[in-house]
């Protein structure tokens, strides 16, 4: 409580240690990018409306806020670091390239119609704040396979179907597979597939 910061104690929970200079500012920045959100998004949305009816209990304001956050909105972060992991796993046991992975993964969603975790933004056509977290990631040199793949899973999106920004589920995804952050229910050891029908981070902050 003295010296140490939020920060620390979030990455010493999942890694057993406390982060370098580096991994504590990619943490706060992360943290920083979760709070940056508009009022226009469901969990703002439902935390207003029932602040106007129940004034005297801000608390239940929040938790309607909390209970909007759900798979479509701000919960796609898992999907996001399952879809990271499962193309790790095929880039090492298959001995194939990032890019032709992201290729595959692109060609493959689009079509079947399916939507892809963490990709595109309602506001931005390019996310700012993707590209500072990544810098930071690349200071840090903690900017490992997650990063990479993100980079090119964006690239295929563009050639193959439109222009669509990562938003902040991959980008918080893809730097904390790349910190080996173990984050609560990730799904970095387990086989689990990414859920087929996940929506598309649009929504997401």
């Amino acid at each position: 409580m003295v010296s140490a910061t939020f920060a620390d104690v979030v990455f010493l929970l999942h890694k057993g240690r406390f982060p370098s200079e580096g991994e504590r500012r990619i943490i706060d920045a992360i943290l920083i990018a979760v709070a940056d959100h508009g009022p226009g998004s469901p969990s703002a949305a439902a935390a207003r409306m029932v602040a106007t009816g129940n004034r005297a209990a801000p608390e239940a304001a929040i938790a309607a806020g909390v209970l909007a956050i759900g798979d479509a909105h701000g919960g796609a972060g898992l999907a996001c670091l399952q879809l990271i992991t499962d193309a790790m796993n095929e880039a090492r046991t298959k001995a194939t390239s990032i890019a032709s992975i992201a290729r595959r993964i692109v060609a493959d969603a689009h079509a079947e119609h399916r939507r892809l975790p963490g990709m595109g933004h309602r506001t931005h056509s390019r996310d700012p704040r993707t590209g500072v977290l990544f810098d930071l990631a690349k200071t840090a040199g903690t900017a490992g396979d997650g990063i990479a793949f993100m980079i090119e899973l964006e690239r295929a999106v563009s050639e193959a179907i439109k222009p669509l920004p990562i938003n902040g589920s991959h980008r918080r995804s893809a730097n904390c597979f790349s910190s080996s952050v173990e984050w609560p229910g990730s799904a970095r050891k387990s086989s689990r597939s990414t859920r087929a029908n996940a929506p598309c981070g649009s929504r997401s902050p």
